[in-house]
């Protein structure tokens, strides 16, 4: 009897030890998900600059994975705009000028890199552009390579924010290309 009860008390014993080491596991594996994910987590920002004889727009992944961006909102006034003509009509006259963009959304920027997305040199329209700057906000949705997604908002007052969002989703008032 005493030896019955024994073995029964050394299985219950092992069977608490078992379940004690499989829940270790578990958060083992999660903590190694979440190590996984913050590996590759990208960090999109809009950087500007300005010499006096061009004015510059760039977006720069600073984060440690690649970032998958998606749509691009700007708004001037709070009113969308959907091209840098836009962008430079509403900061300038209508006279023609040259200009330098390169495709903001719907494209992989990698880790640790940068792209520059608009320039103009001609000094009179840098000034302007760069005036306006105060007014414009860019809106950046982006995802990491396990579809983990953020919505970067940089107003150039000096705030920006980045929130959690399920997915990039496209809208007809989007930047266009």
């Amino acid at each position: 009897m005493i030896a019955a009860l024994s073995a029964v008390l050394i299985g219950v014993c092992a069977l608490g030890v078992s379940l004690y080491q499989a829940s270790i596991m578990r958060e083992q594996s999660m903590m190694m998900r979440e190590e996984q994910r913050a590996s590759v987590w990208p960090n999109i920002a809009v950087e500007n600059s300005y010499t006096g004889e061009s004015f510059q727009l760039r977006v720069v992944n600073t984060g440690v994975g690649p970032a998958r961006i998606g749509p691009v909102r700007m708004t001037l006034d709070r009113e969308p705009i959907q091209t840098w003509t836009d962008l430079i009509l509403k900061a300038q006259s209508t006279r023609q000028i040259r200009y330098y963009q390169s495709k903001v959304g719907n494209r992989v920027l990698p880790a640790g890199d940068f792209e520059k997305i608009f320039e103009v040199s001609d000094p009179a329209v840098a000034d302007s552009v760069r005036r306006t700057l105060d007014r414009l906000v860019v809106e950046i949705c982006y995802c990491s390579i396990y579809d983990d997604c953020w919505l970067y908002v940089q107003g150039f007052t000096g705030e920006d924010s980045r929130e959690t969002v399920e997915q990039c989703r496209a809208t007809d008032v989007d930047f266009l290309q």
